[in-house]
């Protein structure tokens, strides 16, 4: 009976504040959730990840490390060349002006330049990055850390293009379960390398 109790009262409690916040609020407040989770996640990943790359590399070559950390955060403004704030701004006009059936082949059209465009931006970022790992002289393993970590970083913005479309058509638990699940593949891919 206490569970029963429970989840009516919480039911109630759902009920109240639906009745005094306006619809939008509740879009919001559902969506922020989900966005809040997304990135507790992420950040937790990242700790962890932070962890292990420190413990492998050593004092030396993790300062290294993280200077293009820096560098490869920095450069992602590059990759993304303002595409994916374009993409938020056409694909919410689609979601909102078009029919429904548009709504795919209007989306294609926007994206497709635009992921294009990132990936040669990427590609080209990747080339620099194995052309300074090569010229620096800096161990094998390290340099292999660093153009692991451009390709991720690159990769993250190209893949920003996507989730701007999955938000844009407010498809958010597919953005959390992707964004959990790559983060789940990143600490796979770091701990194999690792070992």
């Amino acid at each position: 009976p206490e569970p029963k109790r429970t989840g009516a009262r919480a039911m109630d409690l759902r009920m109240r504040v639906s009745l005094w916040l306006p619809g939008w609020a509740r879009l919001w407040l559902r969506d922020s959730g989900v966005v809040l989770a997304s990135v507790g996640t992420a950040l937790l990943a990242t700790t962890a990840l932070a962890v292990l790359v420190a413990r492998s590399l050593g004092p030396k070559e993790y300062g290294i490390f993280a200077g293009f950390l820096g560098l490869s955060i920095a450069f992602s403004a590059f990759v993304d060349l303002g595409a994916v704030t374009l993409l938020l701004r056409g694909l919410s006009g689609v979601v909102a002006d078009e029919a429904p059936e548009a709504h795919h082949a209007r989306s294609s059209e926007l994206m497709t330049p635009a992921v294009a465009v990132m990936s040669l931006a990427l590609t080209a970022l990747l080339l620099g990055t194995i052309a300074v790992a090569a010229i620096s002289g800096v161990s094998l393993r390290l340099s292999f850390a660093l153009v692991g970590l451009m390709a991720y970083t690159g990769l993250i913005t190209v893949a920003g293009a996507l989730e701007t479309a999955f938000r844009a058509h407010r498809h958010l638990g597919t953005v959390f379960v992707v964004s959990v699940a790559e983060k789940v593949f990143l600490l796979a891919a770091v701990a194999v390398a690792l070992a």
